[in-house]
């Protein structure tokens, strides 16, 4: 900003120095002219009335002030173009001469050539005056765009590191008190900060009341499924079937309203440690195989052994759970691949392209893909806001023979 105000005071410099330029040379015209037209007047008068006598003394006067007359064509007159009847014209022949041509009502043709000395040595000093002034205004004009930009931009400067620092705008009083614009912009993100925060509180509040109360029944569910275990011998059966599917239907609700309470904290407050993700991703994959053979899709795991990364198993197992759940559900043909490296966690599906539209809010809350699949479009959300509390990186791209890669980067490993 204090650029902008010194390039504007450059600016004003520059146009007072033009101003300043055509005073002086309006001011040297004057001067000049205000020298030589009485002199005009006087030879035309002379020569009008044939007075021998005045001419005479004209001819002293004019090699007294140095001036040399010439009458109809006479001398330089031929490089002055006399005017038509009228105004004097003043011609600046040399730095020192200058020559006023005149024609009269009678036809007559005048031109004046003399040299002013008293004229020069004005001159000189009104140029350094005007030198000075521009000097001194351009001087002054920096000063003063500095000194404005800089009282301008200071608090500017300290607001926007107030805000890059994560502090509230409002616990700035000599900020919040202006009564200028910088005040009222300070006001109106003060007042914007306190929207997003109660927003943010209000969301976590919402996300750690509901994972509480869903946290109650879940338990009364697995301790009745418990019971109904210890008190039926249901080794084999369809019955033994639904009862190990209600269990770990139960047992993966409890599990997602835990990470739920983990998301509704901030990331700093998440307890991260040494996390196995092969162990982790084969349990997973392990929880949703039945799925994929009942929908008839070949699911294939490839896991490198020993991959140990810093993270928190609920938080992890959410991002897998969540990208295996999408593959499952927009699959269509061919099968999902789940492949885990040292570098990160991939998986692949065969089913359609994500269209050009929808890629950039892949993300987001509340897309969904454009197949027709039913679904609340919130699982990837949780996906991206899981990968943000553990530091990590999940992205999209389209599979070389159609179909979608999901791949999750480990920034953080061990």
């Amino acid at each position: 900003m204090a650029g902008a105000f010194l390039a504007l005071a450059l600016l004003e410099s520059l146009v007072f120095g033009v101003l300043a330029w055509g005073a002086y040379h309006a001011l040297s015209v004057y001067l000049v002219r205000w020298h030589l037209e009485p002199v005009l007047e006087l030879v035309a008068e002379v020569d009008r009335d044939g007075d021998e006598a005045a001419a005479a003394v004209l001819a002293q006067l004019a090699d007294d002030m140095d001036i040399k007359i010439y009458r109809d064509g006479a001398g330089p007159t031929k490089y002055i173009p006399a005017p038509e009847r009228g105004k004097p014209r003043l011609t600046r022949l040399e730095s020192e001469r200058y020559a006023l041509s005149w024609r009269s009502k009678q036809g007559r043709e005048y031109v004046l050539v003399g040299k002013i000395d008293d004229f020069d040595d004005l001159e000189e000093v009104l140029l350094q005056a005007f030198l000075l002034c521009a000097a001194g205004g351009l001087l002054a004009a920096v000063v003063f765009g500095l000194t404005l930009g800089r009282r301008i931009s200071g608090p500017l400067l300290t607001l926007a590191r107030r805000i890059r620092d994560g502090e509230n705008p409002g616990d700035t009083p000599e900020l919040l008190d202006r009564r200028d614009e910088v005040g009222l912009l300070t006001r109106a993100f003060a007042e914007r900060e306190g929207e997003l925060r109660a927003f943010l509180v209000r969301e976590q509040l919402f996300t750690g009341d509901v994972s509480h109360e869903l946290r109650t029944p879940l338990t009364v569910l697995r301790g009745g499924l418990e019971i109904l275990e210890a008190g039926r011998s249901m080794e084999s059966g369809p019955d033994a079937s639904i009862l190990a599917r209600m269990t770990r239907t139960v047992d993966s609700m409890s599990e997602t309203v835990n990470t739920l309470l983990l998301l509704a904290r901030r990331p700093e407050q998440l307890e991260r440690g040494a996390l196995d993700m092969t162990a982790l991703v084969c349990a997973q994959a392990n929880a949703v195989e039945q799925a994929f053979a009942r929908r008839g899709l070949a699911f294939e795991i490839d896991a490198a052994p020993g991959i140990v990364v810093r993270g928190h198993a609920g938080l992890a197992g959410l991002v897998v759970r969540n990208l295996l759940d999408n593959a499952l559900r927009y699959a269509e043909t061919g099968g999902v691949v789940l492949r885990l490296d040292a570098e990160g966690l991939i998986v692949e599906d065969g089913g359609p392209p994500i269209t050009e539209n929808l890629r950039e809010r892949l993300f987001e809350r509340g897309v969904r893909g454009g197949n027709g699949t039913p679904g609340s479009g919130l699982g990837l959300a949780l996906v991206r806001r899981a990968c943000e509390h553990l530091g990590w990186a999940v992205n999209y791209r389209p599979g070389p023979d159609g179909g979608n890669v999901f791949y999750v980067r480990f920034r953080c490993r061990f």
